[in-house]
């Protein structure tokens, strides 16, 4: 006796395909549409970061109002306007200052300005909040029209469940912002961190930084100096260095407990300064650093001792390290402060020695 046959039930073929194939003589090539002329791609996931005090949300906040009004930001034309999102993630009290000082400096009447701002952060990390922040925008788009940029500042407040470091809850958070600029077909800007041994780049997983657009760091040097720069444009040329300086501005009507006015500070543009052109260093690196030079000053002496030229001194990287680590700085920090060094110009290495620049 045979075996019944068990039916397997073969799935009907879909009515339409989620995925499609194009032809590459099909494809239509276009040139770059910009939000803000050369800096501000339309459509693209953007960041901004840099240290505290650097003017992260005063250049953020700047870009949005420029965007939502149409407005040039420091001679950079903007070519697409829109309606704004900010997610503000932190100091809700003093960012409606912040508003109202440019609005103020820049003589805009707000009441024209398409700029909406949510009241507290928004976990993009988590789905669920991610399409209660897509109903809210909805319920605007009725009335203003769809968004050309959302900001979202900063990314460690908005982050929501899970870890920055951790590749599968960034991808979680990517993914998140990738959904939103698909739904509205706008530019997408994070606002984030410096890293805590390397300042030349933004915190958390490795995994943000392929995913983005354009990435623009910004520096803060002696006397108040801030350097814009562009350390990434996927699909374009890097644009020129950006240099801006705070400048304090009184806003009218409000005043302290005290009667003084009440203050905030807008961004101005300013010449970039060559002097200026290295960053400030982090206390890790200025550590490393003076450790190097102790290290080279006291080789140096040794061969000038032996009546010999130091011409150049090469320290092992052996050396170094073990009069870094663990006592100055932890181990998990000494391959970013040793990076960070030589992309900054201040040492170079090969794989066995290091010497100053």
């Amino acid at each position: 006796m045979s075996a019944p046959t068990i039916p397997v039930p073969v799935p009907d073929a879909p009515a339409s395909r989620a995925v499609r194939l194009v032809l590459a003589k099909d494809l239509e090539a276009r040139s770059p549409e910009y939000l803000i002329g050369d800096v501000l791609e339309a459509g693209s996931l953007a960041l901004i970061f840099g240290d505290p005090g650097a003017g992260k949300t005063f250049c953020a906040l700047a870009w949005a109002i420029a965007v939502a009004v149409g407005r040039p930001w420091c001679g950079h034309a903007v070519e697409k306007s829109g309606p704004v999102i900010y997610v503000a993630g932190e100091g809700h009290g003093g960012f409606a200052r912040r508003i109202h000082a440019i609005a103020h400096d820049q003589e805009i009447v707000l009441d024209d300005v398409p700029l909406a701002v949510t009241t507290g952060p928004v976990p993009l990390g988590d789905a669920e909040k991610v399409q209660e922040l897509m109903a809210s925008i909805d319920e605007l788009v009725a009335s203003t029209g769809a968004p050309a940029m959302i900001v979202v500042d900063t990314v460690a407040r908005n982050f929501g469940p899970g870890d920055e470091n951790s590749t599968m809850d960034m991808g979680r958070f990517i993914a998140a912002c990738d959904e939103l600029i698909q739904r509205y077909q706008c530019t997408l800007l994070l606002v984030h961190h410096t890293g805590h041994g390397d300042k030349t780049r933004h915190r958390g997983a490795m995994a943000l930084k392929g995913a983005l657009d354009a990435e623009y760091r910004l520096c803060l040097h002696e006397g108040g100096q801030i350097e814009l720069r562009a350390q990434k444009m996927k699909d374009a040329p890097l644009p020129d260095p950006v240099g801006l300086r705070l400048r304090e501005v009184e806003l009218p009507g409000l005043q302290m407990a005290d009667g003084s006015a009440v203050t905030s500070v807008v961004l101005d543009p300013s010449d970039v300064d060559p002097d200026h052109s290295t960053p400030a260093l982090g206390a890790n690196q200025r550590k490393a650093l003076q450790v190097l030079r102790e290290i080279d000053a006291k080789q140096r002496a040794n061969i000038e001792a032996a009546g010999h030229e130091p011409d150049a001194v090469r320290v092992l990287l052996d050396d170094w390290r073990a009069a870094c680590v663990p006592e100055l700085m932890p181990r998990n920090r000494w391959y970013e402060v040793r990076t960070a060094l030589k992309r900054g110009g201040h040492i170079e290495t090969n794989d066995l020695h290091v010497w100053l620049t």
